[in-house]
């Protein structure tokens, strides 16, 4: 081979591991990149949450305190495409902030109830309680029946109201956002007493346990508890909760998201006696959609609303020129 020939071969074969390792290159940079930001992003979003309930909890209006959900589709562009056209990476983030010295306060319209806040894309999301965001409990009142002890076990004492022959509760379960195990617990403490000594016990000092004669006092079932079945193995299950939390662990927004996109590419050819011009654009847009369940206060069906909130994270035009010299 001549000596000319082995210089041609030594620099088709460097084009070639350019060309491989090059594009490997590029790839782990690519994977990198998305990991890198992504963990950044889920990091701000936390701060921000965190922020979003401190404001929240320190309204005057609102006792205990509140929470803060937020989601946010964030853009990661892609480094091997020559437009940058990358991928929105979803961020979804919640903060809780409670307000010790406001815990034994009892709220006495909808407008003070714990609530939580939710916005999606800088765009908030109100439920249709008074106020804004979404209530995390909301007020029965029903005729008192037993001990008010019995009540102030179940619900708390700061969220038991009784005079007379009737009593106001604020119950965790008849809020707008509400969870599925937090309230499959309030309900076996209501309909079966060995569950509610149990919990009491864990609350007692021992030598003080009057838990089994307060359990025993009857109270009101509400309608998140009736119709409960308990099984041979001694496990309860309750149809209204399945049929509220159909699906779902939690009412409130929902993780995950459907995702749209639209894409129009054009290339335009202009030839003039000095050069070529090649113009090459591309317009794309990102339409994201999600659910927020909420069960409307007051609401007594244990069937759940869904509303679909939809945004645009991407909505951008992007274009490159080249031109080559005759």
């Amino acid at each position: 081979m001549s000596h000319v020939s082995c210089l041609r071969a030594n620099k088709g074969q460097a084009l070639l591991e350019l060309a491989i390792f090059g594009s490997l290159f590029i790839l782990v940079l690519g994977v990198l990149l998305n990991y890198g930001l992504n963990a950044d992003y889920s990091q701000r979003a936390k701060m921000e949450a965190f922020r979003q309930a401190l404001a929240l909890s320190s309204d005057s209006n609102i006792t205990g305190g509140g929470s803060y959900a937020l989601a946010k589709d964030r853009y990661i562009p892609n480094p091997s495409n020559p437009f940058a056209l990358g991928s929105d990476i979803p961020v979804s983030e919640s903060g809780s902030v409670i307000r010790d010295f406001r815990l034994d306060e009892t709220a006495d319209t909808v407008s003070e109830l714990p609530r939580v806040n939710i916005t999606v894309n800088g765009e908030p999301f109100d439920c249709p309680s008074a106020g804004t965001g979404c209530t995390t409990a909301g007020f029965r009142t029903e005729p008192l029946t037993g001990s008010l002890d019995r009540y102030q076990e179940v619900y708390g004492s700061s969220n038991v109201n009784g005079g007379g022959d009737t009593v106001t509760v604020i119950d965790s379960c008849e809020g707008e956002v509400v969870s599925f195990e937090s309230c499959v617990r309030q309900a076996r403490m209501i309909v079966d007493s060995d569950a509610c000594t149990a919990e009491c016990k864990r609350g007692k000092f021992e030598g003080s346990d009057d838990c089994a004669s307060t359990c025993a006092a009857p109270m009101t079932v509400p309608w998140y508890a009736q119709g409960a079945v308990k099984d041979t193995s001694g496990k309860w299950t309750f149809p209204n909760l399945n049929t509220l939390f159909t699906g779902i662990t939690t009412t409130g927004l929902q993780r995950g998201s459907s995702r749209h996109t639209t894409m129009a590419s054009t290339l335009h050819k202009q030839e003039t006696a000095s050069a070529v011009s090649t113009t090459d654009s591309v317009n794309w847009r990102d339409d994201v959609t999600r659910k927020v369940v909420y069960k409307p206060l007051g609401d007594t069906s244990g069937t759940p609303v869904t509303q679909s909130v939809t945004t645009t994270p991407k909505d951008e035009q992007n274009s490159t020129t080249w031109t080559t010299p005759w």
